[in-house]
């Protein structure tokens, strides 16, 4: 079986620790959770993650198979296989669903123990869903979600307040719009549903990211967005190049998640996409009043962190902006 990693069906973190640590000549070595010191002798100039007792619970894995008694199955997950450790079966899960939905064991926990399908829950297409999305490479990138300040997500909930708070507020939310049985058909019910967030990562030649994005993929060109001409743009500036790192990329990830609750509060608008890279942040919902948009928008308290932001507004009824111009996949 190919080298592959699983995650979680709820929180969209790794349900193991393998991952690729690059070498001086450009090659990759897979770290092996599995394995004694990740399966290698490092050497000074490689950089495999540092993992310790607060990451123990990534590797702790439950199953819920899709046979018709669904069984529960507890164990570990390697390329793909989650390998129960009372029986001995194993499963084929691909990336966290195929013959078994797969979770956390803490995840599970707090989800309330399901037992069954119906009572399973999982995040896939929620904006949260999309900020562990940017790391979902062929093995999950430790180090690229560590360095962008979103390290404590990977401590275990049952120690760590925050982490524990992520993954309960996704449980919450994810009860409340319930799962993804069909296609949006209108703009209310995309801002209602909230399924449909994904992300993306543009590398350089050397795999190093250029910029990430956030954005909808539920709008249709033969979507009725009549009612939302107005295109809002918040441009935020915070260097002369580069990828924010750090505390700073956190900053303007949660920019993204204030703004779109700002702006689809009470039907005013629809977020559509947040971009950061290359210098600035920028960030693009369609709305019905330009004046209500900008009001809820400035009070935000991150806007103009770390440097007064700029509104490129623009009227925009077909949304060719969103459908020609940022070069996103679209139906």
């Amino acid at each position: 079986m190919g080298v592959h990693g699983a995650v979680c069906q709820l929180c969209g973190l790794p349900t193991q620790h393998d991952h690729y640590v690059p070498t001086k000549g450009g090659m990759l070595k897979i770290y092996r959770g599995s394995a004694e010191h990740g399966g290698h002798t490092w050497e000074a100039d490689e950089r495999p993650f540092i993992f310790g007792p607060s990451h123990a619970w990534l590797a702790d894995a439950v199953g819920l198979s899709r046979d018709p008694e669904c069984r529960l199955l507890r164990g570990t997950v390697e390329d793909g296989g989650l390998h129960d450790t009372a029986s001995g079966e194993d499963l084929f899960v691909w990336d966290g669903d195929d013959e078994a939905l797969v979770y956390h064991h803490r995840c599970w926990e707090l989800m309330g123990g399901p037992t069954t399908l119906d009572g399973a829950l999982r995040g896939h297409g929620t904006p949260e869903w999309s900020l562990v999305g940017l790391y979902h490479e062929q093995l999950f990138e430790f180090w690229e979600l560590a360095d962008d300040g979103k390290g404590w997500m990977l401590e275990d909930p049952s120690t760590n307040e925050r982490s524990r708070a992520r993954v309960t507020a996704l449980i919450d939310r994810v009860r409340v719009i319930g799962p993804h049985e069909r296609d949006p058909e209108t703009v209310a019910e995309i801002v209602s549903m909230d399924r449909d967030w994904y992300s993306v990562a543009a590398r350089n030649d050397d795999r190093s990211r250029r910029h990430v994005v956030h954005y909808r993929t539920a709008p249709r060109r033969d979507t009725d967005r009549s009612a939302y001409p107005q295109l809002v743009c918040v441009l935020k500036d915070y260097a002369p190049d580069g990828l924010a790192t750090g505390e700073l990329f956190s900053q303007l990830e949660a920019f993204f998640v204030a703004m779109k609750a700002a702006v689809e509060r009470d039907g005013l608008g629809i977020m559509v996409l947040a971009a950061i890279g290359e210098g600035k942040g920028q960030y693009l919902a369609y709305v019905r009043d330009v004046k209500e948009a900008h009001a809820r928008i400035d009070a935000l308290p991150g806007l103009n962190t770390p440097r007064p932001a700029e509104y490129d507004d623009e009227n925009d009824p077909q949304w060719q902006v969103l459908f020609e111009e940022m070069g996103l996949p679209r139906r």
